[in-house]
């Protein structure tokens, strides 16, 4: 989801932070992402992929 285009553009970021607010399922489908992006990268889920690759290869 790309809320804001354009880098270093503060009326950009405006526009973009004013339709995410204005928006709330749009506001909760990026919060419901971002949990399972953080999830799917959390220390422990990567160690385990890591652990599991390990078994594989010895």
């Amino acid at each position: 989801m790309v809320v804001v285009e354009r880098v270093r553009d503060g009326a950009a970021l405006a526009d973009g932070l004013r339709r995410v607010l204005d928006r709330p399922a749009l506001a909760a489908g990026i919060a419901d992402r971002g949990r399972a992006w953080s999830e799917e990268h959390a220390w422990t889920t990567i160690a385990d992929r890591h652990l599991d690759l390990y078994e594989q290869v010895a």
